[in-house]
């Protein structure tokens, strides 16, 4: 099998080369990137599966625009940050969804986050692909059993379900693909209303899409949790398309999609309800030591209040006048990773002094 062709853009450090052993462990192949070269150029080249980008926002739109750049290649980009506004999360989110992970993230969740993009990225593919392949057709020839047989194989074929439904909601076509997300026959489809098949169906937020793009003529997209009669469900991404003879209904199962991306957001939760219930204080900094979080153990330990905390920079309010250019000092240092342990001494709101490790 060949294996995720990863190309990592980040300086190289330490960290660089922590990520390229992750990335190995997982089984891709990863070409590293320095961020002084040309990555539009490269990944041109590498047809890499993901971009993978380690990015920080210093607020200077020719960055950003860079950044826009790498966005209109062909390929999925997922960028590793550590601190976001929501202005940056705007932006991001603008560009692509899911398309960032923030610092610090466990490996897995790493993993989770590169399925998801290069899972997302073939989706899109796939719609692109078949909304071609319909706009490609004769319109007096869409109908399958009209007797047009490179039409009607060329649907078969598809690992994607499809279907069309007449404007009275027959089931005029449907594919192998399709049936088997349906879990029916042939016979059970064909010919029958999907009012007949599945009783309610005229009651959902699924049929009313469907009834939208057969009354407008314009396309649809959501993505729908089908549950079977044994009780069991799946996730559907569905494509609507009006065609000729009523509505084409391009289907594909992204249950495996979709608990990837429950288990990232429970990893997420979870990772910020061992924060929040830490008895050790604990904060995290942006690169120029802003305050972008900070857990209840550090409030009580300080005195200060999260919002009184939150986008406070240096020197923070917790330490003491007199040490505040020491512990500047020391924190820079943590900050580019030479410390990982020190001792320091914290002012309390109201004036008393702790030391902290």
């Amino acid at each position: 099998m060949v294996s995720v062709r990863i190309l990592l853009v980040k300086d190289d450090s330490t960290e660089a080369r922590d990520i390229n052993t992750t990335l190995e462990s997982f089984g891709y192949s990863v070409h590293h990137l320095g961020r002084g070269e040309d990555v539009v150029e490269k990944a041109s080249e590498l047809r890499p599966d993901l971009i993978l980008l380690d990015v920080v926002f210093k607020g200077d739109s020719t960055a950003f625009d860079a950044l826009l750049e790498i966005f209109k290649l062909d390929f999925p980009v997922l960028l590793l940050v550590r601190d976001l506004t929501e202005e940056n999360i705007k932006k991001i989110e603008s560009l692509a969804q899911d398309a960032y992970l923030l610092k610090p993230y466990r490996d897995r969740e790493l993993k989770y986050a590169i399925e998801l993009a290069i899972t997302r990225e073939e989706l899109k593919k796939s719609e692109k692909r078949n909304l071609n392949h319909l706009k490609t057709q004769d319109p007096g020839v869409a109908h399958p059993s009209g007797g047009n047989e490179k039409y009607q194989n060329a649907l078969d074929n598809m690992m994607e379900g499809c279907q069309i439904i007449s404007p009275d909601w027959r089931y005029i076509y449907v594919n192998d693909a399709a049936l088997h997300h349906a879990q029916l026959e042939r016979e059970a489809l064909i010919g029958h209303t999907m009012i007949e098949v599945y009783p309610g169906i005229d009651e959902t937020e699924m049929f009313r899409m469907l009834e939208k793009t057969m009354e407008e003529g314009e396309s649809n997209h959501m993505e729908n949790y089908f549950i079977y009669p044994d009780g069991t469900g799946r996730w559907f991404d569905l494509r609507v398309f009006p065609v000729p003879e009523g509505i084409f209904i391009l289907s594909i199962d992204i249950t495996d999609r979709k608990q990837v991306e429950e288990e990232l957001i429970a990893s997420k939760e979870f990772n910020e309800n061992i924060i929040k219930a830490m008895g050790d204080g604990f904060s995290i900094l942006d690169k120029n030591g802003v305050h972008l979080d900070v857990n209840p153990a550090l409030c009580q330990m300080t005195g200060f209040s999260r919002e009184e905390l939150i986008g406070t920079g240096l020197p923070h309010p917790y330490w003491p006048e007199e040490k505040a250019h020491d512990i500047q000092a020391t924190l820079e240092e943590v900050l580019k990773g030479n410390l990982k342990e020190v001792e320091l001494t914290f002012k309390r709101k109201m004036g008393k002094n702790s030391r902290l490790f």
